[in-house]
């Protein structure tokens, strides 16, 4: 609960109104004045009580998954609270605005419509053919995009083509859940990767957006993952996806953590799988 929303509830009506009647008794010198001073201690222990067993989120490490063709990179969301963190939805906003340039698939502007993904002029294969195109609009701005989890706890309902939302989740105490921010894959023929961010949908349907780094000319994707819910105050965390040459790293809390096995993704998957982790 937020302090703000603390003040105006139920409980800030009754603290106004026992302090000012001890006020009053104390200058009158009435006796009701220790009954009153009880009833503010109650109410006091109360509130601490409900702030001591609120949730307590945190964005603990950024860890990755090696597939086939791809490196999928997420982040652990613990809970060390000690009650149940609900409704936790993650929310991504892109930084740079200088990587509309990396895009990875095509919008004409003339006839409003998406252009099929590809590169060097072949049609893209890192998706299927049904699900090219992105869920961030034109001009590709990304802010406060939902993501989604590994692990979705919560019914949303369902959205564009009958699919079923991944973005809402519950996480016990002493419990954590995987935020998925996307796959990178990598073609050392053409000297390129892409990276691919997940949306609410989950990772395997259409990205949020894509972008095409040069590995020759590297670059660095900066993004903040905002963690929204009820009972915790939100929270935000910057990340930096570096890509150079053959390498990827992850910037995370001032610390850069390589991901070791980046360089053993040869070529783009000649067809879109899932993929099994290695």
């Amino acid at each position: 609960m937020k302090w703000r929303s603390l003040i105006f509830s139920l409980y800030g009506v009754m603290v106004v109104v026992f302090g000012l009647a001890s006020l009053l008794t104390f200058f009158w010198e009435k006796s009701l004045t220790p009954v009153f001073l009880t009833a503010f201690s109650i109410f006091f222990l109360d509130v601490v009580r409900i702030f001591y067993q609120r949730p307590r989120i945190s964005i603990s490490k950024i860890e990755y998954y090696k597939f086939e063709e791809s490196i999928r990179i997420y982040t652990k969301i613990e809970n060390r609270g000690r009650s149940v963190a609900r409704y936790v939805k993650p929310l991504l906003t892109i930084e740079n605005e200088s990587l509309t340039q990396l895009v990875y698939a095509e919008y004409s502007d003339l006839s409003k419509k998406w252009l099929p993904c590809s590169k060097n002029r072949f049609t893209c294969t890192i998706c299927s053919k049904d699900s090219r195109g992105f869920l961030c609009p034109h001009p590709f701005k990304v802010e406060k995009n939902y993501l989604c989890w590994a692990v979705p706890e919560v019914d949303a309902g369902f959205g564009i083509n009958n699919r079923r939302y991944c973005h809402v989740t519950n996480i016990a105490p002493n419990d954590s859940q995987e935020v998925i921010i996307g796959d990178v894959y990598r073609s050392e023929e053409e000297k390129s990767c892409v990276v691919k961010f997940a949306d609410e949908y989950g990772i395997d349907w259409k990205p949020r957006i894509c972008y095409r780094v040069d590995l020759d000319k590297s670059a660095a994707i900066q993004f903040t993952l905002e963690l929204v819910g009820d009972g915790f105050d939100p929270i935000k965390e910057k990340i930096e996806l570096r890509i150079t040459g053959g390498e990827l790293k992850v910037v995370f809390k001032g610390f850069e953590t390589p991901i070791p096995k980046f360089k053993d993704i040869r070529s783009f998957p000649t067809h879109f799988t899932p993929g099994r982790i290695y």
